[in-house]
């Protein structure tokens, strides 16, 4: 009977640096390995079966010596890995070089910040669903907002002049709007500060618009590149109490109504043309303006002097409009009258006027801004210091009247209305 020829180990595979040794089990290792070097390293694999240690060691011999290294360094466990790789990428069809690569450069443009991190960053400040709509169809539905929220006429005008320029510049999408695109924008319209501070106001409530209904995101910030431009203290002329009485005394009794209003109540031009006389309320000695009719949308009740009184007494007892005529009209009006008169014309100064000499008759800031439908910062800041002498704030709402014995008479027109002082 023959014997099996005895195996001598180790078994040498290849040659030189390419060569792989097959060691047999020992009792401490129970198994068959195969030991070669690869990249200056020692590497090990195990098998349980001599044939199958066999073919891996010629295998591997065969690829070191062709130079097909990359299938020689996968151990078990990496096959493992790779396959697990492959099921997650096949989901999004992306190769397993791609996500790697992808991957690497990701991780080495964020630095310390962790990958999910930053997606998930991405995602709750890109990734809202945003409706697309064109910068004017975007106007017309804030403009109908704004319409149905109950704001006045006057404000309701304001915005749609201020946004009309917006839609001129910018005829696309408006989530193609940029902080870059909105700086250029207020750079062409090169407004001086104050129309520049009112138009980014405005700007700034149609932008709060776009969010609040989904065509922006709400975490962009579209005016952070605009900022506020530093007004100088507006320097607000005033009239004195004689030219005040000059206007009265040359004004037709059209005009006469109107003026009253503008320097005794300090109303608006444009709040004046939308008053009507049952606005007047002379029972009870006010001037009710309505939030409809305030530049403001808010209500406001204005007190009549007796000269007021006096004034509009003979006039009791009108209806519809104060002002009846077109708005441009009453410019034209004006203008006429002060050059009838050979009174200067400043511009507003009839409200500017009342604001003054009510501030300082009353020394209070918060009654003669609510009375004149400003803020008592504006009041406080613009009005102050503007008469030069007290004495004259009695004559401003004394102007028309005459003191005969103590006793205060308003002359209009050859009547005598007198009051008790």
């Amino acid at each position: 009977m023959m014997k099996r020829k005895q195996t001598l180990f180790p078994l040498r595979f290849g040659k030189g640096t390419q060569r792989v040794s097959l060691y047999a089990p020992t009792t401490a290792l129970p198994y068959y390995r195969l030991a070669y070097r690869m990249g200056g390293k020692r590497l090990q694999r195990t098998f349980k079966s001599f044939e199958k240690a066999k073919q891996e060691a010629a295998a591997i011999a065969g690829k070191l010596a062709s130079g097909e290294v990359t299938v020689a360094e996968v151990t078990a466990s990496e096959v493992v890995q790779l396959r697990a790789a492959q099921e997650q990428l096949s989901s999004v069809q992306v190769r397993i070089d791609t996500a790697a690569s992808q991957y690497a450069n990701a991780i080495g443009r964020l630095g310390k910040v962790k990958l999910d991190e930053a997606v998930e960053f991405y995602l709750r400040h890109h990734c809202q669903q945003i409706e697309e709509i064109d910068v004017p169809i975007l106007l017309e539905r804030f403009l109908a907002f704004k319409q149905t929220s109950g704001v006045s006429k006057a404000y309701q005008s304001d915005l749609r002049n201020r946004t009309r320029s917006l839609a001129q510049f910018h005829l696309g999408a408006v989530n193609e709007l940029t902080p870059e695109l909105m700086a250029e924008y207020f750079k062409k319209l090169n407004f001086a500060s104050v129309h520049h501070n009112n138009q980014l106001r405005v700007i700034h409530t149609l932008v709060n618009f776009a969010q609040s209904q989904g065509y922006l995101p709400d975490t962009i910030d579209l005016l952070k590149a605009v900022s506020r431009k530093k007004a100088r203290k507006a320097s607000y002329p005033i009239y004195q109490p004689h030219e005040f009485e000059a206007l009265l005394d040359g004004a037709n009794d059209e005009m006469i109504p109107p003026l009253i209003l503008l320097g005794f109540c300090g109303v608006r031009p444009n709040e004046m043309r939308r008053l009507n006389w049952r606005d007047i309320r002379f029972e009870s000695r006010t001037l009710v303006i309505d939030a409809i009719n305030a530049k403001t949308a808010s209500r406001r009740t204005v007190p009549l002097c007796e000269a007021a009184l006096g004034w509009l007494r003979e006039f009791k007892g009108s209806d519809g409009p104060i002002w009846g005529r077109k708005s441009d009209y009453w410019s034209k009006a004006l203008s006429r009258l002060h050059r009838k008169t050979g009174v200067k014309q400043l511009p507003n100064a009839l409200r500017h006027s009342y604001i003054s000499y009510r501030l300082t008759l009353t020394g209070d800031v918060n009654r003669t801004a609510l009375e004149a439908g400003n803020s008592a910062a504006m009041i406080h800041s613009n009005y102050h210091a503007l008469v030069e002498d007290p004495r004259f704030a009695d004559e401003w709402f004394e102007v028309g009247m005459e003191r005969e014995g103590g006793v205060i008479r308003v002359w209009q027109g050859g009547v005598s209305f007198g009051s008790g002082n």
